[in-house]
C-alpha cells in the first residue's frame, strides 16, 4: 500500500501572519526577539492506498464470517483455535458419551448485514497449530484441516442479544474423545494435544457479517455416570479456547475492485487515480499513506524559526459509513519507511504515547466527518532526515482484531472534501 501526500509549498499563501511586541515564550531563543507566528494552510496534500503483506495477529476475540465490500471486495475470516485440557476424575467405567459441542460466545462485535444468515464450518486441524515464523501468527497464516467437517452449521446472529451459539459436532469425533479418556490414553495436556491439534472455524458461503466471539469460548463434551447406587446424572467437560496459541486468518479478495493492483506492499492506488478515495482496514492490512514530499521547503521562508503546530485532517467520505459498516472515533498513525515498510508508531516525543487521530464532526447538517492528527513531531523528523523517505499510514486502532474499514476523501477541488495540513511556523529572526 502507498499513501503519497503532494505538497507544493514554493507559492505558500500565508492565511495570517502574527507581529508580536512581547517576547513569545517557546524557548530560551524566543526571548527579548520580535516573532512572528505563520499559519499556512494551503499545502496540497495527496492519498493513496497500500497493503502490507501480512499483519501480526494479537488474538484477543474469535472472529466468523464474510461479507461483500462496495470498496474493498470480499472480506473474510477464519479461525484457528487451541484448545487446553485440564485434568479430571469423573468419567469412570459406568460413564456413557451423549454428544460433544462448540459453544461460541459473543462478545457484541459485529460489522455489516446481521439480518442475513451465516453459514459456518467446523473442522479438525490436522497441522501442528504453531508460529510459522517469528514466533508470532500473520493475518494470511493457514494451518492444514481435514477435509471432512466435523459440523456443518446455519444460523442468523444476534450477537447483542443473544450471548451464545452452540455447535453440535460429529458424534464419532465426540465419542473417540470420550472413549480415550475413559481408558486412560489422554492424561494430560501433552497427551491431548498429540491426538487433537484444535479447531478451524470458517464461512462456507458468501455471508453478509462478521461476528465476533470472546474468549470464554469452548469444546464441550457431555455424558452420564449412573451406578447401582446412584441414579443417572448428566456432566460435562469444558476444554477451553487459549488465545495464546489461537489466531485469526483475516484476508480480502480485490478482484474486481480498483485495489486489484495491489500485489506487493510496494504497490499503491493513489487517490487521483481513483476518484479522490483512499482507503483503511482493520485485519486485512489495508492503510492510507500519507507522503510530504517536499516538506522541506519550508526552509525557503526567510529567518529562523520552529514549528509550533501541525494538524493533519482526513476527511471521511459522505455515506461511507452507516450503523452497520461504523468508524471507530479514533485512529492509530505510523511512520513508514521508502518500502513501506512500518518501523514505528509516531509519538509526539520518546516518552509520550502514541498519537491517536480523533473523530470530529464539521458540519452536523451533513454529516461532514473528518479524522485530525497531530504530526509535529513526524515534520521534525523529516526536516532532521530530509534526505530519507517517510512516509506515514493510517490505520484503525482495533487492527489485529476486527474488519473495520473507513474511506478517505481528498478532492483538491473542494475545500471541504480536502486532505489539509495546517502549520503554525513561528518566525524568530527573518533579518
Amino acid at each position: 500500500m502507498k499513501y503519497i501526500f503532494m505538497i507544493f509549498i514554493g507559492c505558500l499563501l500565508f492565511a495570517c501572519t502574527q507581529n508580536n511586541d512581547d517576547p513569545l515564550t517557546i524557548g530560551e531563543e524566543w526571548i527579548n526577539s520580535d516573532t512572528k507566528v505563520i499559519f499556512i494552510d494551503t499545502m496540497k496534500v495527496q492519498t493513496s492506498t497500500i497493503q502490507l503483506d501480512s499483519i501480526l495477529m494479537n488474538t484477543e476475540r474469535i472472529l466468523t464470517g464474510s461479507y461483500q465490500d462496495s470498496y474493498l471486495g470480499k472480506i473474510q475470516t477464519k479461525s484457528y483455535l487451541y484448545l487446553n485440557y485440564t485434568s479430571f476424575n469423573s468419567i469412570n467405567s459406568h460413564s456413557e458419551y451423549d454428544s460433544i459441542a462448540l459453544i461460541l460466545m459473543h462478545d457484541n462485535y459485529f460489522y455489516n448485514d446481521t439480518l442475513q444468515p451465516q453459514f459456518l464450518k467446523v473442522s479438525e486441524i490436522t497441522d501442528d497449530l504453531k508460529p510459522i515464523e517469528n514466533d508470532v501468527y500473520y493475518n494470511t497464516n493457514e494451518i492444514e484441516s481435514s477435509n471432512f467437517p466435523l459440523a456443518n452449521f446455519s444460523y442468523h446472529p444476534n450477537p447483542i442479544k443473544n450471548d451464545s451459539i452452540h455447535i453440535r459436532l460429529d458424534d464419532a469425533f465426540g465419542e473417540q474423545l470420550f472413549n480415550e479418556i475413559k481408558h486412560d490414553e489422554i492424561n494430560d495436556a501433552n497427551e491431548f494435544y498429540e491426538r487433537y491439534k484444535g479447531l478451524i472455524v470458517e464461512n462456507t458461503q458468501d455471508n453478509a457479517s462478521v461476528i465476533g466471539f470472546s474468549e470464554n469460548s469452548i469444546l464441550r463434551l457431555y455424558y452420564k455416570n449412573e451406578s447401582e447406587f446412584e441414579e443417572e446424572a448428566e456432566y460435562q467437560k469444558d476444554f477451553n479456547v487459549l488465545f495464546w496459541n489461537s489466531f485469526n486468518n483475516i484476508q480480502t479478495n480485490k478482484e474486481n475492485t480498483v485495489l486489484s493492483d495491489l500485489e506487493t506492499e510496494e504497490d499503491e492506488v493513489s487517490s487521483i487515480s481513483n476518484n479522490n478515495e483512499s482507503y483503511a482496514q482493520a485485519g486485512t492490512g489495508i492503510l492510507t499513506k500519507i507522503d510530504i514530499p517536499h516538506y522541506e521547503s519550508i526552509y525557503d521562508i526567510q529567518g529562523e524559526g520552529t514549528i509550533v503546530g501541525a494538524k493533519l485532517k482526513l476527511p471521511v467520505k459522505a455515506n461511507s459509513e452507516s450503523d452497520n459498516l461504523y468508524i471507530s472515533d479514533s485512529l492509530r498513525i505510523i511512520i513508514l519507511n521508502s518500502n513501506h515498510t512500518p518501523f514505528d508508531e509516531l509519538k509526539q516525543t520518546k516518552e509520550d504515547a502514541a498519537v491517536i487521530g480523533i473523530l470530529n464532526r464539521k458540519n452536523n447538517e451533513f454529516n461532514e466527518l473528518f479524522y485530525e492528527f497531530d504530526i509535529k513531531s513526524f515534520l521534525e523528523l523529516k526536516l532532521r532526515e530530509p534526505f530519507t523517505e517517510y512516509y506515514l499510514g493510517v490505520y484503525p486502532v482495533n487492527f489485529q482484531n476486527s474488519v473495520e474499514r473507513i474511506v478517505f476523501e481528498n478532492n483538491p477541488s473542494k475545500e471541504e472534501k480536502r486532505a489539509t495540513l495546517e502549520l503554525t511556523y513561528a518566525l524568530y529572526d527573518d533579518e
